[in-house]
């Protein structure tokens, strides 16, 4: 069977039968509450296994169906909170309401649970515009690294296949720091221009670190706030004014070098705001990853830069077709919206869902053969680059 129509066979859309399969398995093997959208590790395997089971398949790859129980589970929480909301304003439940409300409230539901939007009651706005937002507190910081480290960890144990490996997702750190405690009105935004600051101190006082280190051999850290705050000025130079990067204990500053190195493992490692490339690294042991392994001869230094316009491409592709899907998207809505407002509504009313099923179906069809066609040229473009490699080592 052929790479591309296996990936799209796996990938296809879910059916009523396989949803049900799902909801089965997630009744059995998750704890209360059963309405929590991140799973542990062993709950997803769980997960995945209990399901396989009972479907009697494994054509359902663990990331599939972790993707597909976060998606049951968005869909129920928005279900509840519109019946609760609406039954105290006596207006229509959920099933009540019109395709393009509930389409409506779905696309509102995604960003608000991304943290792209906040909710805001209306009684409530006028407190929230003349309330000034506070600068985030030395305990804010010390969530912030916790929150994502825990989102490094989850993420690198989300079961994604080697060929989905993706950046990690800012909206992930936002939900770990919220569910830590921090505040219930930090936007993906706000969580992107944080981890860039935090970045940036770490690397900051880095140098501080050493060279403070070479110059008495003391240690930064035994140092009080006050000290750090001068010594920065005399250490890296003298308008440098480095508050934040003050604050970082030893123990805060190992957790962000720490998650520096496994945010190193999804290939894609931020400095100082910059994207750094897998062939800018140093050379690693044949043993730390799988391409690194297809020969026990040393890494020649002459594959580094094929390397990076490996990576250069495939991304730019990525972006490319992420861009392509979100046109799309944009154009599709406004279609089945302008579908919806200017047709007159059949005597038949399932009549409606059924062409708004077709066209979602179309469209789901065209997303699997990019994601389809963009996977073999994928793999083609691997298979090329090792047997490049092979004769770089052959020659050397």
């Amino acid at each position: 069977m052929p790479s591309a129509y296996a990936s799209a066979r796996v990938n296809s859309a879910w059916d009523r039968e396989e949803l049900l399969h799902l909801i089965e398995a997630w009744e059995e093997v998750v704890d209360d509450p059963k309405d929590r959208l991140l799973l542990s590790t062993g709950e997803r395997a769980t997960l995945h296994a209990r399901f396989c089971a009972i479907s009697g398949s494994n054509k359902r790859s663990l990331s599939s169906v972790t993707r597909q129980h976060h998606r049951l589970c968005t869909s129920y929480r928005l279900i509840v909170s519109t019946n609760k909301k609406n039954l105290k304003k006596g207006a229509l439940g959920w099933f009540d309401l019109s395709a393009a409300e509930q389409h409506e409230l779905r696309r509102v539901h995604t960003k608000k649970e991304k943290g792209m939007t906040k909710n805001v009651e209306p009684e409530e706005e006028a407190d929230a515009v003349d309330t000034p937002k506070s600068a985030w507190t030395t305990r804010d910081w010390a969530l912030f690294v916790d929150a994502w480290q825990e989102a490094v960890d989850d993420f690198i144990d989300y079961g994604n296949e080697p060929d989905e490996k993706v950046k990690l997702p800012n909206w992930l750190i936002r939900q770990k720091f919220v569910a830590l405690g921090g505040p219930q009105d930090t936007t993906v935004g706000s969580i992107t221009a944080k981890k860039r600051c935090i970045i940036h101190s770490y690397n900051f006082i880095r140098q501080c670190v050493t060279q403070l280190e070479e110059l008495d051999g003391s240690d930064w850290f035994d140092h009080t706030f006050n000290e750090r705050f001068r010594l920065q000025r005399k250490l890296v130079s003298p308008k440098s004014s480095q508050r934040v990067g003050c604050e970082i204990d030893r123990e805060t500053y190992n957790k962000i070098r720490a998650v520096l190195a496994k945010e190193e493992v999804l290939g894609r490692v931020t400095v100082s705001g910059h994207k750094r490339k897998r062939g800018q690294k140093k050379p690693r042991n044949a043993s730390v990853s799988s391409e690194d392994s297809l020969d026990s001869a040393p890494r020649s230094p002459s594959p580094s830069p094929l390397l990076e316009a490996q990576n250069a491409r495939f991304e730019q592709l990525m972006h490319d077709l992420r861009e392509e899907r979100m046109e799309e998207r944009k154009q599709n809505q406004a279609m089945l919206l302008e579908i919806l407002h200017q047709r007159n509504p059949p005597e038949d009313p399932n009549q409606n869902v059924d062409f708004m099923e077709s066209l979602v179906g179309k469209q789901q069809e065209q997303l699997m053969d990019l994601f389809a066609q963009m996977h073999k040229e994928r793999q083609q473009e691997r298979e090329d680059f090792h047997a490049l490699l092979r004769q770089l080592h052959a020659r050397s």
